[in-house]
């Protein structure tokens, strides 16, 4: 058992990486600890394949990413922009910064992806809420939306504030 409080409830548990890579033991605390009336926010460009299986979800890429550069090997750099889903709340505004395209996007592969609360460039969902049990997980596919040169870059902050503002 982990000591950092996986039987806590109405915590969020953030984890924001590159990567994130789970074993099934691991995956097993995190669905229990969400399961438990807590909530886990994952911001990731890319997120386990067991873990996006096991919520039956899947994500897309517009274009190859080299792993060797670890950026879209299609695309040059420029600006590049993501956004809320909910423009009654937040009204219509996007946030961005000089970088690669945010082109990652989820799918529920037979279903509506219902939980929609972000979008990249190109209106489709980077950005979701699952439920699972008595909590919710959150899944984020561009962490660079969280470094402080995204940030830092006119209103970024309040793209942060209203993320956040989900948890």
């Amino acid at each position: 058992k982990s000591s950092i409080g996986f039987d806590d409830v109405q915590n969020l548990y953030v984890i924001i990486s590159n990567k994130v890579l789970v074993s099934t033991d691991d995956m097993e605390q995190m669905l229990q600890y969400v399961s438990n009336g807590n909530q886990l926010f994952i911001s990731a460009s890319y997120i386990d394949e067991q873990l996006l299986d096991t919520l039956g979800l899947k994500v897309q890429y517009n274009s190859l990413i080299s792993i060797f550069q670890n950026t879209p090997s299609s695309d040059s750099m420029r600006f590049a922009t993501v956004s809320m889903n909910d423009t009654n709340l937040f009204k219509k505004q996007q946030y961005g910064f000089f970088y690669y395209p945010f082109e990652g996007n989820f799918i529920r592969p037979g279903k509506n992806l219902s939980d929609m609360l972000g979008l990249n460039e190109f209106k489709e969902p980077n950005f979701i809420s699952v439920t699972h049990g008595n909590g919710r997980i959150f899944l984020h596919l561009h962490p660079e939306t969280f470094s402080n040169y995204f940030l830092l870059s006119g209103s970024n902050k309040e793209y942060f504030e209203k993320v956040f503002g989900y948890a």
